[in-house]
């Protein structure tokens, strides 16, 4: 990720894909297959359903993986195997299918957070990222994140569309994870 980018487009979840596509190293265990989540919808033909678990992490700003100016929020949805469970570097193992939920904010509180997918995007706003085989993902296109409880757990629901498909769901996550390591 190179610094020379303007930190709007740093902020951005596609600035990341290429982290998030890789398998990572054993750090220290994390992430809970307490949370509970549906998914309805499928995006390119593909649909996640199953026994889903949920990983909750929160990210710093201006942590190796948010070198944005706010903290950001992310549950990650998914079957168990899709998944590099390791705090605070989460990975999307290939082949897994899986959802990425982001809220941008600088405190996170129950209400309703519209999706961004350009890099003209301005806190707070959420962002989304449907993963099947292809390592970068898709990003919504538009929709909301609704979020109903936040603290150590975080529940809500969510409304997106990717291009012509749509995906609705609920989520309820404990955050397993807190990134604060510096850059």
């Amino acid at each position: 990720m190179s610094n020379d980018l303007p930190r709007s487009q740093r902020s951005h979840p596609s600035a990341r894909r290429v982290v998030a596509g890789l398998t990572l190293a054993v750090v220290a265990g994390c992430g809970s297959d307490g949370g509970d989540a549906s998914v309805i919808g499928s995006v390119g033909g593909t649909s996640l359903d199953g026994d889903l678990i949920t990983i909750g992490v929160e990210r710093a700003p201006n942590t190796p993986l948010n070198d944005g100016a706010v903290p950001v929020t992310e549950i990650y949805l998914g079957i168990s195997d899709a998944f590099a469970n390791f705090c605070p570097d989460i990975g999307r193992r290939s082949g897994g299918v899986s959802l990425l939920l982001e809220v941008h904010a600088a405190a996170l509180a129950p209400g309703s957070y519209a999706a961004c997918s350009g890099f003209d995007c301005a806190p707070p706003f959420a962002s989304a990222v449907f993963y099947d085989d292809d390592p970068f993902g898709v990003d919504a296109t538009s929709g909301t994140i609704e979020i109903l409880e936040a603290g150590d757990v975080v529940s809500g629901t969510f409304d997106l569309t990717f291009g012509d498909d749509h995906l609705t769901g609920e989520f309820s996550s404990a955050i397993d994870c807190t990134d604060t390591r510096p850059r």
